[in-house]
């Protein structure tokens, strides 16, 4: 290492050594005081007791908040043991929560259609939120949307399907009656159009 490289706080000069020396991390840690950001990784088993020596210190010779220190005391101790435990009992350690969410294709298709019904493209906005429902058959904004394109044409057999469902759906949910009812209300309307 250069001299130029060791610049800086004693904090920093002994990141660097452990750097440079270390071969197994676990730990990332900020160093923020560096112009071009980087990471250190340090050993928990390095790291925990520094820390938590660190808070203790605080707590007992700082002039401040103890609430803070004994907070952060409890949080290193408290992951510190759920940490062991962990790893004594895999079992007990639900593998799904670490896996990357699934990717959200609905909203993309939403925006088209709704797109495609901003432009009037019926037909193409009317396409999408039928691809919508095949992923999601549950989807009360497609089924609405699809409502309102379909009671542009009240005699066409799809209107009465889509209102059928889009009112069951409502319905399933305590705080959506008062749409449901609304959306029945107008299916009514148009109906009734149609038959006068």
């Amino acid at each position: 290492m250069k001299g130029s490289e060791l610049q800086g706080s004693g904090v920093q000069v002994l990141i660097r050594i452990l750097l440079s020396y270390s071969s197994r991390w676990a730990i990332y840690v900020d160093v923020e005081t560096i112009k071009s950001y980087w990471y250190l990784k340090i050993p928990a088993i390095i790291l925990l007791p520094i820390w938590i020596g660190n808070e203790l210190f605080q707590l007992f010779f700082g002039n401040g908040r103890y609430v803070a220190h004994v907070a952060h005391i409890g949080g290193l101790t408290g992951g510190t043991l759920f940490g062991v435990i962990s790893l004594k009992f895999p079992a007990v350690l639900n593998r799904e929560i670490f896996e990357e969410a699934s990717v959200d294709e609905i909203s993309p298709l939403m925006e088209k259609a709704l797109q495609h019904i901003a432009e009037l493209d019926m037909e193409g906005g009317r396409e999408l939120l039928k691809h919508i429902l095949e992923k999601d058959p549950e989807n009360v904004d497609a089924l609405t949307h699809l409502f309102n394109i379909y009671k542009l044409d009240p005699e066409n057999h799809k209107f009465h399907e889509t209102a059928k469902k889009l009112i069951f759906q409502l319905s399933r949910s305590y705080s959506a009656y008062e749409s449901a009812h609304k959306i029945y209300q107008e299916y009514i309307r148009q109906v009734s159009a149609v038959n006068l």
